[in-house]
């Protein structure tokens, strides 16, 4: 299974990353110099990974256990907005620019298992792309006229999101492409599908309109046969909806209280016996592993802008970094990634970090010491993530990097 982003990539996702690189305002421009130099821990030096020509941005978006990376880039195009360029990454570094669909200006590429199999999208349509990178459009359920693809498990299934007539649909794709409608929970009309697993189980959310109000939405896991269940939310929570599984069947996600529809305002985590552990309003979890360790950030009165931290199966805390630091990726070693940042609200001036499962920390730097920020880290102890420029004190580009072990 890869080891990709976790939230729904779109035709939108490209608009922004878009306006992201043409100006990307920070909260806070300037900073006293202590606060912008990296801790004294060691240090490991990343490579940048090739770009297209005239590419002004470039960013991964999934990595499998292989070393197989997959992302984008925008390349400079004179006279008009510059269009997202689907890349594979091999193992050796090398770069792969994919095809996109025939007549389509726009492509991302957003998943890839053990196999080198990639899905994303190209123009308004779910894509996939074979080992050997040939682009097939992957089957829109009828009444659908566009979707995303943005996860494959290691048999080649894949899940994502189409549209029609004013709703979404989660979907399954086998193998062959054909698409498989997963049904949203009874009195739901519109669901999302998230994540999966190994074994074919599925997460996300179903949701159902409510008069001058955010959707109701529901978190709900799908048997490998499509069956949708929906999962108990820790008492008191309303609205909920899960965003990961891990081949164990432990889920995490987030839950609203019934009076609070603003947002997602407590972490959850599901086990595969039924019961759920809540952590709590001051946590917002980001992945994880085969173990049962989550890993994500934890704020409060005292850390406001938020805290690494990971949280063992019995729902333990442990802070993984001072203030201002985000977890974001964990592998099954335990070995875990993120970044420290500084700049409020704005976090996209990074320092890369790696925490290792002796309790040191790692700094993840670059050549000529430009921010960094690492995204996700393999079985093999491959981070990828990537090193940031700030042309303009408001504006920022992105440009893929690798740290190897």
């Amino acid at each position: 299974m890869s080891i990709s982003t976790r939230t729904l990539r779109s035709a939108a996702i490209t608009t922004v990353a878009l306006a992201t690189a043409a100006a990307l305002t920070l909260g806070l421009a300037g900073t006293a110099a202590a606060d912008t130099t990296p801790t004294a821990n060691a240090a490991l030096a990343g490579i940048e990974l090739p770009a297209p020509p005239g590419a002004v941005w470039n960013e991964p978006t999934a990595l499998n256990n292989n070393g197989v990376i997959v992302g984008y880039a925008l390349v400079s195009t004179p006279g008009s907005t510059p269009p997202s360029t689907p890349l594979r990454w091999n193992a050796d570094l090398s770069l792969t620019v994919l095809p996109l669909l025939s007549g389509d200006k726009s492509s991302q590429a957003l998943a890839v298992n053990d196999d080198g199999t990639a899905v994303g999208y190209s123009g308004s349509r779910p894509v996939r792309w074979s080992a050997t990178n040939t682009v097939s459009a992957l089957q829109l359920p009828a009444g659908d006229d566009s979707g995303t693809a943005i996860a494959i498990n290691g048999a080649g299934t894949a899940i994502g999101s189409t549209y029609g007539g004013g709703h979404r649909h989660a979907v399954a794709w086998g193998p062959d492409g054909t698409a498989v409608q997963l049904a949203p929970l009874e009195g739901d009309t519109d669901a999302e599908a998230l994540s999966i697993n190994s074994s074919g189980t599925v997460v996300g959310y179903s949701s159902v309109a409510v008069p001058d109000g955010l959707p109701e939405e529901h978190a709900v896991i799908w048997g490998p046969d499509g069956t949708p269940t929906a999962l108990d939310a820790a008492s008191g929570l309303g609205t909920s909806r899960a965003l990961q599984v891990n081949d164990a069947g432990t889920v995490i996600g987030r839950g609203t209280p019934a009076d609070d529809p603003s947002g997602y305002g407590h972490s959850l985590v599901w086990k595969a016996d039924g019961s759920v552990t809540d952590l709590g309003s001051s946590a917002r979890v980001s992945g994880v592993n085969s173990a049962g360790i989550v890993i994500g950030i934890n704020s409060d009165a005292t850390i406001p802008y938020g805290q690494a931290a990971r949280w063992s199966p019995d729902g333990t805390r442990t802070a993984l970094g001072p203030a201002d630091t985000e977890a974001t990726s964990v592998n099954d070693a335990g070995v875990i990634v993120g970044f420290a940042w500084f700049g409020h609200p704005g976090r996209h001036y990074r320092w890369a970090k790696r925490w290792n499962t002796d309790g040191t920390t790692t700094d993840l730097t670059v050549p000529g010491g430009d921010n960094t920020s690492a995204q996700f880290i393999n079985r093999a102890g491959l981070v990828v993530g990537f090193r940031a420029t700030h042309p303009q004190p408001w504006s920022v580009q992105h440009f893929a990097t690798v740290w190897k072990p």
